[in-house]
């Protein structure tokens, strides 16, 4: 053991060595990347007394290595090589012990914390993961197994999942193909239709302690429940799947499923950040109790934009907000999104609730959502303000009424509701609305929310109500434009109804007439 333990030491000081007489090289060469040492891996970052986060720049590597410049990226193209950036490569079984250092798939890292901790700061870089299931190694309390969790602690970092192992350029990769799974499953023994199975797990699957992106993963089994005392922000009790404090996450491509909290946020919890992005992921079986927001909590969240997205089976089954719960958020926008077979005390898919003002749903589906008290699809609640709009949307197929409001009033135009809209004391009936008919959709059972040809919804929407794109869903830089895809990517203003004018439908899909 003593021989053991002077090689390990002996081996560390000339690690560190190395880095002393690399440091001049690294500093002029972009491509440089960190070597993280697997024996040092650890929760240094962490304040466990303080249970506080690491400062978002924090490294925890100990050697660098020069890039090969063939595995560099352009950043807009994803395309090498350019000399501006670094890819990290993160794939299963390959590399022996040394041999691993992510500096190509040959070479990659066996688990994506390592590369996280790896790739360097001070430039943009892409971590690459392939197909596999990955369990956290890090903690973030000392003894405590399952604080283990994904820590992403770098704001220049983009995390791609849905690789083969094989891929020169971004662009190859196919997220359906390759299912890359983020899993809480510490043991190994989850039964997703067992909660006791998941009380084991990890506390929060992800942890955002940066604005940097999560693209292309499957983010599975988390179970928030711990209690500590005097933590006002119960922020180990919430966010079972991926949990955010004081930043802007993009969440992208991503499926958020049976992950449970018991405060806030089954799937996710963003709190006091600014700006976040949620775009194109699915929210399935997530579940909260006795808290609220199933699938996602927003708590003085501001600037966040939640669109393309699917919210299916989850259950909030004491509180309010199946599908996304929002308190003191302003500035919310959800746009082109599907609320389907969700379940809550108050507002199934969604709920708004105290000082969050400009919040805007806008061209969105909601079908079969289901609760006991008011507002099966949509409950708006508290001390609220300033443009709260629901425009463009189809309700149908839910408990009625749909929308519900306590001491605010809702504006209310151009949707198709179950009850006519002027019946509601707490709806501002500002445009015109459908009420009372059916939308008639392609096949909404199986979940085809396309319109037939008979549909109400075509061409009766208001296109001067949509949001803007934000997050730039046709990746063509201009933010500025109204969101111009519909929920399944189509083009999003067309001439369904043949009058030679095209126009908005109405919910989140887009009537295309066949040619």
């Amino acid at each position: 053991m003593k021989k053991i333990m002077i090689y390990l030491h002996n081996r560390r000081l000339i690690v560190l060595l190395a880095v002393l007489l690399a440091t001049s090289a690294c500093s002029h060469d972009p491509m440089a990347i960190a070597k993280v040492d697997r024996d040092t891996a650890s929760a240094s970052d962490w304040d466990s007394d303080s249970d506080s986060y690491p400062d978002s720049g924090g490294d925890t590597v100990d050697s660098a290595t020069a890039r090969d410049s063939d595995t560099s990226i352009d950043t807009s193209t994803g395309s090498p090589p350019t000399g501006n950036g670094c890819v990290v490569f993160v794939k299963q079984g390959l590399a022996s012990y040394d041999e691993s250092d992510g500096s190509s798939w040959d070479k990659a890292f066996e688990n994506l914390q390592q590369a996280v901790n790896a790739a360097r700061a001070d430039i943009f870089c892409e971590i690459w993961v392939a197909a596999g299931k990955y369990i956290p190694i890090e903690s973030t309390i000392a003894g405590d197994e399952r604080s283990k969790t994904f820590i992403l602690k770098k704001p220049t970092m983009s995390i791609y999942g849905g690789f083969a192992g094989t891929e020169t350029l971004r662009t190859q990769r196919n997220i359906d193909a390759n299912p890359t799974i983020l899993s809480g499953d510490l043991q190994g023994d989850d039964d997703p239709d067992e909660e006791t199975t998941l009380n084991n797990n990890s506390y929060h699957v992800v942890t955002f302690v940066s604005s940097c992106r999560l693209d292309g993963f499957t983010v599975e089994g988390g179970y928030a429940d711990l209690v500590i005392e005097n933590d006002a922000t119960m922020k180990h009790q919430s966010g079972g799947g991926i949990i955010s404090f004081g930043m802007a996450p993009t969440i992208e491509n991503c499926t958020i499923r049976n992950n449970v909290a018991q405060a806030r946020g089954g799937g996710v919890y963003l709190s006091s950040g600014f700006g976040g992005k949620i775009t194109g992921c699915t929210f399935d079986s997530n579940r909260v109790y006795p808290g609220t927001g199933a699938s996602i909590a927003l708590t003085a969240q501001a600037g966040a934009t939640i669109d393309h997205s699917i919210f299916r089976n989850n259950s909030a089954p004491a509180g309010p907000g199946g599908g996304i719960f929002v308190a003191e958020a302003p500035d919310l926008k959800t746009t082109n999104c599907v609320f389907l077979n969700n379940y809550a005390q108050a507002g199934a898919a969604f709920a708004i609730y105290n000082k969050s003002n400009n919040v805007i749903l806008d061209g969105n589906t909601f079908y079969r959502n289901e609760v006991p008290n008011g507002g099966a699809a949509v409950i708006i609640a508290g001390d609220n303000s300033n443009d709260l709009r629901v425009s463009n949307s189809i309700f149908f197929g839910n408990i009625a009424p749909e929308i519900n409001g306590t001491g605010v009033i809702i504006s209310v135009s151009n949707n198709l509701l179950q009850t006519p809209c002027e019946h509601l004391s707490w709806l501002n009936c500002s445009g015109p609305n459908i009420t009372g008919q059916n939308p008639v959709f392609r096949d909404a059972n199986n979940g085809d929310f396309g319109l037939m040809n008979s549909s109400p919804c075509i061409d009766a929407g208001d296109a001067s109500l949509q949001i803007t794109d934000v997050s730039d869903i046709d990746k063509d830089t201009d933010v500025a434009e109204s969101v111009p895809l519909d929920y399944l990517m189509q083009t999003r203003v067309v001439d369904g109804d043949g009058d030679g004018t095209a126009q908005l439908d109405i919910g989140a899909v887009e009537y295309v007439p066949v040619q």
